[in-house]
C-alpha cells in the first residue's frame, strides 16, 4: 500500500455551498439535498437507504444483534420501515437504535432537516464548526478540517496536552485547535439547521438485583453481535488473560469455525498475557499466532501519516504493533474487548465516589492533571450534565470522555490499517452493565465472571491478570497510588 493511501484512511465530511479543494476530487460524493454533499474516502463503508422523504445514510458497520443476519441495508431498511409507523421521525429513530451495535456514524435526513448520530461509545468521530457561515456541517478529523482550510491547531494546547502521555488526546470540550471546532459526543446528536449539538440520552433508569439476569441479557447481545460480525466478514479476536478478552471469547464459542486468534507479544506483556492464550488455544484447538513484528521503514513512514490523520494527538503503547495486527486480521474484522471497561468502574476501582466532582478533581481522574486546558473542558462538561441524568458521573466520564474521546480517536488512528469494531459498542449493552449493582461490577468483577460462566464455566479456571496483584492491595491499603498502578494502568 502507497503511504497516500493511509491519508484520511476511510474518513469523511460534509460541505453545503461550497466546493471541495481538488486534493479531494478521488473521494466519493454523495448528494444530501438542499446543498450538503457528503464526500467520503474510497475505502470507507457507506450505505444508504430511502423511504418517502426520509434518507438515512451509515458510514461503516451497524449490525442487530437480535436479527444478526441483517446487513447495512437490511439494517437501515428496518429503521425506515419502523420510523414510517411513527409520527416523530427522529423520536422513534433514537428509540430504534438502542440495541444497535457496530461502528458507525448515522446521517438522518427528514424533510430539509438533517441530524448526525454517533453510535453508542461515539466511536465513528465527527466534528462539527459553531460557525455554519463557514460552508461545513461536519468532518471526520480535526486535522482533516485543516486540511479543507476550516481548522488550524493550537500549538500551545497541543504541547500541554503532549505532557500527558499516557492519556494522549484531547479532554471533553476542549479541542487543541481554533475555538469554534467543536466534537460530537456519545449521547448527543448535531442537529445542522442549528449548527449545534443536543443531547438525547440521558441513561436509562433501570435496576436490576439479580446479576443472572443481567448477565444473561449481556450474553445475548454479545453472541448476537459476533454472529452478525462473522456472517460479513473473517474476524479475528485477541486473547490475553484480561476480563474482557476471557469474557467476549465465551460468547464466541459457537463460531470457532469461522474466527482467528491473536496474542500480540511485546517487551512489556505480562507473563499471564502469554501463558492464558497459550492454554486457552490447546484446550479449544483454535487457530491462534502470537505475532510480534519489528516495523519496516516504509511501515514506520505510514505510523507518521496515520498520526497526522488524528492531529498527533493519540498515544498508545500498542500503536507499534498496528501492522502486527494486520497480519492476523487481514480484511476482516478485529473484534477488541474495549468499551467493557464501563461495567468495570473505570474510574473508581475501589468503589468510592469522590464528591463533590470539581474540574480540577475530573481532569485528575482523567489524566490531565494541572492541565488549564482540560480544566477548563471538564468545567463545561460537569455544567451542560442535566439535572436528570440516570448514570453515575463518573460512569459517564468514562463514557463520553474515555470512550467518546480517547479511545474514537485510537480506532480512527488505526482504522487506516485494520478495521476494529468491539462487540460491546451497544447502548443497550452498556446500560444493561452500568444497571448492575457497584458490587459486582468492583473487582472481583463477579457480573463478567457471570456471563463467562453462563457460556463456559471452565475459562474460569484460569487466573486472570491482575489477581497476583490483589493481594499486595490488601498489604498498602492506605497508599492509594499503590493502587491506582496496580488497578488502573496494569
Amino acid at each position: 500500500m502507497n503511504l497516500s493511501d493511509y491519508k484520511f484512511a476511510k474518513q469523511f465530511f460534509i460541505l453545503e455551498r461550497i466546493t471541495a479543494p481538488a486534493s479531494f476530487s478521488d473521494w466519493l460524493v454523495h448528494d444530501l439535498g438542499d446543498g450538503r454533499v457528503l464526500h467520503t474516502h474510497p475505502r470507507l463503508e457507506v450505505t444508504k437507504e430511502k423511504h418517502g422523504k426520509s434518507t438515512i445514510l451509515c458510514l461503516g458497520h451497524i449490525v442487530d444483534p437480535y436479527y444478526p443476519e441483517r446487513s447495512n441495508k437490511d439494517v437501515l431498511a428496518n429503521l425506515l420501515a419502523e420510523t414510517a409507523k411513527k409520527s416523530c421521525f427522529f423520536t422513534e429513530l433514537e428509540t430504534q437504535m438502542y440495541s444497535l451495535g457496530g461502528r458507525w456514524l448515522m446521517l438522518a435526513v427528514h424533510d430539509s432537516g438533517l441530524r448526525i448520530y454517533p453510535d453508542a461509545a461515539g466511536l465513528k468521530p465527527a466534528f462539527y464548526l459553531d460557525d455554519a457561515k463557514k460552508g461545513l456541517i461536519a468532518a471526520s478529523q480535526p486535522a482533516l478540517l485543516e486540511a479543507l482550510g476550516l481548522g488550524k491547531q493550537n500549538k500551545n494546547a497541543l504541547d500541554e496536552f503532549k505532557k500527558c502521555n499516557h492519556a494522549r488526546s484531547w479532554p471533553i470540550g476542549v479541542i487543541p485547535y481554533n475555538s469554534e471546532i467543536k466534537q460530537l459526543t456519545p449521547n448527543h446528536y448535531f442537529d445542522a439547521k442549528k449548527s449545534k449539538s443536543i443531547r438525547f440520552w440521558h441513561g436509562k433508569e433501570t435496576v436490576h438485583d439479580n446479576i443472572d439476569e443481567v448477565a444473561k441479557r449481556l450474553t445475548i447481545i454479545l453472541k448476537g453481535t459476533v454472529k452478525a460480525l462473522t456472517l460479513r466478514r473473517p474476524c479475528t479476536l485477541s486473547l490475553s488473560g484480561g476480563y474482557d478478552s476471557r469474557m467476549l471469547f465465551s460468547c464466541a464459542l459457537e463460531h470457532l469455525e469461522q474466527l482467528n486468534f491473536f496474542t500480540t507479544v511485546s517487551d512489556y506483556s505480562p507473563e499471564c498475557d502469554i501463558v492464558i492464550p497459550e492454554k486457552l488455544a490447546a484446550q479449544y484447538d483454535l487457530r491462534h499466532r502470537f505475532t510480534k513484528k519489528d516495523l519496516s521503514q516504509e511501515q514506520k513512514q505510514a505510523l507518521v501519516v496515520l498520526a497526522e490523520n488524528v492531529g498527533n494527538m493519540y498515544y498508545d503503547r500498542s500503536i507499534e504493533n498496528i501492522f502486527a495486527f494486520h497480519d492476523a486480521v487481514g480484511e476482516g474484522f478485529h473484534l477488541p474487548g474495549s468499551v467493557s471497561e464501563i461495567s468495570r468502574c473505570y474510574y473508581s476501582p475501589y468503589g468510592k465516589r469522590v464528591l463533590p466532582l470539581t474540574p480540577k478533581r475530573v481532569a485528575r481522574y482523567a489524566g490531565f492533571k494541572n492541565n488549564p486546558y482540560a480544566e477548563e473542558g471538564f468545567a463545561q462538561w460537569l455544567a451542560a450534565l442535566p439535572d436528570n441524568l440516570v448514570h453515575d458521573k463518573m460512569d459517564m466520564l468514562y463514557w463520553e470522555h474515555r470512550l467518546g474521546i480517547w479511545s474514537s480517536c485510537g480506532l480512527t488512528y488505526r482504522e487506516g490499517v485494520i478495521e476494529q469494531i468491539p462487540p460491546m459498542n451497544n447502548r443497550e449493552y452498556m446500560t444493561l452493565a452500568l444497571s448492575a449493582d457497584m458490587k459486582d461490577r468492583l473487582p472481583p468483577h463477579n457480573l463478567i465472571r457471570e456471563v463467562i460462566k453462563n457460556n463456559a464455566p471452565e475459562l474460569l479456571q484460569y487466573a486472570f491478570n491482575d489477581e497476583k496483584e490483589r493481594p499486595l492491595l490488601n498489604q498498602f491499603p492506605k497508599i492509594k497510588y499503590v493502587k491506582e498502578r496496580l488497578l488502573r494502568w496494569r
